[in-house]
Parts: C-alpha cells; structure tokens; sequence
C-alpha cells in the first residue's frame, strides 16, 4: 500500500520521472531517464513483522546517477531524517553530522541477519554489535551521528542505499562498498 501510494503521488506529480522500488516490476524504461524515484516502501521488513521499531520508509531522487535528495522515515519513532544535496541533513527539521560522541568501547550497527548467523561474534569484547533490521535507517543513525559506524557484507540493492547515501554524504560521512570505492 506504501508503494502505491508513493508511485501514484510521485509519478502524478512528475510523470517523465523513471521509478525504481523493491515492490514494483522494474523495467529498462527507467534507464533512459535523467531523474529516477527510488523507493523501499518498508525497508526492514523483518522488524515489522516482528514490531521492533527499526524499519523505515526509504525514498530518494536521483539525477544522472548521482542521489540528489533523501528521505528516510520512521514511523515508529516520528524519525525524519532528510538530506538534499549541498544543503545538509537533517533529522525532523533540525541539522544533524555525522560526529558520534567518544565511547569507552567502538558501538557498531550491523545486519540482523548477518549478527543471528554469528558472522561478527568474531569481534567478541572489542565491539558493541547491534543489529538492526534496516540498512537505511541504520545508516540515518550514523548520519544523525548517534553511532560512530554500520557494516553489512551483504550485497544491497539501490533502494536500500539511495536516500542513505544522500544522507550520509550530506551529513559530512561516508559510504563504500568493500574495496572503500564509493558508490
């Protein structure tokens, strides 16, 4: 419904826009197009079958490749957090960075999948690992600057990662695959 609802609003009001969401049929049609609605109308969906507060709805614009404005939104919680390119992000209308505060030990965001494998019990006592069922918002949490850090190994799709770069990158941090390329 979250994506029939965004698609019918954001293709109304901009009908030569491409569209690329997680619970749409994607066509090649978007391809030829200068702007593109990305959309993940509930990222997280683990966390809200389960009624943990930690998904979110993700929509970003992207302008010839490059994510140019960013919305995450946590309905649980009341989160916004925006970003538009070269004017900041922010997070329910307040500026926010992405300076987390020192703490005696490294906090670390990381997939929820990926922690209940075991995949970072390696990190043992060096690391407070917490997961989270969304890679957007666990991103905005860095962005917001109330965690220094999130990692996942797992190959994520563009609607995951869309509004998050924007945010992130507006937020005065950064996002990499693997190698440290951006993205």
């Amino acid at each position: 419904e979250v994506n029939r609802i965004l698609e019918s609003a954001l293709l109304g009001a901009f009908p030569d826009d491409g569209w690329l969401s997680e619970e749409s049929p994607d066509t090649a049609a978007r391809l030829s197009k200068s702007r593109v609605g990305i959309i993940d109308p509930i990222d997280g969906t683990r966390a809200f079958i389960r009624r943990r507060p930690h998904f979110v709805v993700s929509a970003a614009l992207v302008r010839d490749g490059r994510p140019v404005l960013g919305a995450v939104y946590n309905p649980s919680t009341g989160e916004l957090f925006t970003a538009l390119d070269g004017h900041g992000a922010r997070l329910n209308g307040s500026p926010i960075r992405a300076d987390a505060p020192a703490a005696p030990r490294l906090g670390l965001l990381v997939n929820q999948s990926e922690f209940e494998s075991g995949r970072f019990r390696v990190l043992g006592d060096t690391v407070d690992c917490r997961p989270i069922g969304s890679i957007a918002y666990s991103v905005a949490l860095v962005a917001a600057g109330l965690v220094p850090a999130m990692i996942t190994f797992e190959r994520e799709n563009e609607w995951d990662l869309a509004a998050a770069a924007i945010l992130i990158q507006e937020a005065g941090g950064s996002i990499t695959d693997a190698a440290g390329r951006a993205l």
